[in-house]
């Protein structure tokens, strides 16, 4: 909240560019195959291209497959964009390091395809998307998981080169799923192998919840530079799941921020007070609006045996207005 001179707060407050109700696709809906695409020409989805990946592809010569033989990714009608895991066959998927293999829809955030067509390097954008979940069977040493995740595109195995490049920020929650188990709740990015960095590291902010509830709400704000700012919800402020969105950064239950930029401030020669004497670096953003993606995904991890169901109901896109 900013100051007037007068003292009076000055809100800035943010507009919707688009929201999407995932429920509302006429039926029959859309079943997704590997590497399928429902196209930009669909008013119900926003005009905007989404595309499946990790659905049925094994990146380490079929010895893991994320999604599986009876695995499914739907936009339903009624019930939202659903992926369905298989718990006798999908194994090995996470957000980690320059791992990337969750089975997953993404879109471009910008591009004429995008959520947000102008989106540029001035802008602040807050990404929000509503979602239930559940599992059948279980046991010790079995997990479930779903994430929000922005990327430069990306996915698959950390081994496969052609597909991975480990440029990507999310906001995640994890479920052992033995009797009892408790919520984790964690933002990280990745960092592959990038010049002039050989391996930008694996930061990441993790809170182990106490709660049971899985999440209701993700969201994520890109701001200028290369950050973000992260949130998870399972419950609102009466105590059930969210079922609306709230405004941007107003949740507390779990926040995480970080930043892409892959060169140290301190190092760039035309930042506020210059740099030390023969440094001349310039600012490397990861992620840029040229090649930001938004992705939806979700994950069964350990032993097999554990069958994982996520919902997507709704997602809203706001950008906070621009003064220049």
């Amino acid at each position: 909240m900013l100051k007037g001179v007068s003292s009076v707060d000055i809100v800035q407050s943010w507009e919707v560019v688009k929201e999407i109700d995932f429920t509302t696709v006429p039926p029959p809906g859309y079943t997704f195959t590997e590497g399928s695409s429902t196209g930009s020409a669909t008013p119900e989805l926003g005009n905007v291209a989404w595309t499946c990946r990790n659905l049925d592809w094994a990146s380490d010569a079929g010895s893991n497959a994320f999604g599986g033989a009876s695995s499914h990714v739907k936009f339903i009608n009624g019930t939202g964009f659903q992926i369905y895991l298989d718990g006798s066959t999908a194994v090995g998927g996470n957000y980690y390091s320059t791992f990337m293999g969750n089975t997953q829809i993404l879109c471009d955030i910008s591009g004429s395809s995008g959520l947000v067509p102008d989106f540029d390097h001035s802008d602040t954008i807050c990404l929000q998307v509503l979602l239930t979940s559940s599992y059948t069977g279980g046991a010790s040493g079995q997990y479930v998981a779903t994430s929000f995740v922005v990327s430069d595109g990306g996915y698959g195995y950390y081994t496969d080169s052609a597909t991975t490049t480990g440029n990507f920020y999310a906001m995640q929650a994890y479920q052992e799923t033995s009797a009892g188990s408790t919520l984790t709740y964690y933002g990280r990015y990745g960092g592959g192998l990038r010049s002039p960095v050989a391996t930008l590291g694996d930061p990441w902010h993790y809170f182990a919840t106490g709660r049971t509830d899985r999440p209701s709400f993700y969201e994520l704000v890109a701001t200028p530079g290369a950050g973000w700012i992260g949130s998870v919800a399972s419950t609102g402020s009466s105590g059930v799941a969210l079922t609306d969105f709230p405004d941007p950064l107003t949740t507390a239950e779990f926040q995480s921020m970080g930043n892409e930029q892959l060169v140290k401030g301190y190092l760039i020669a035309d930042m506020p007070g210059g740099a030390p004497l023969g440094y001349t670096d310039v600012p490397q953003w990861a992620l840029r609006p040229s090649n930001m993606k938004l992705s939806l995904s979700s994950r069964v991890g350990g032993t097999l045996g554990v069958d994982h169901t996520v919902n997507y109901t709704k997602l809203r896109v706001l950008r906070r207005p621009r003064h220049d």
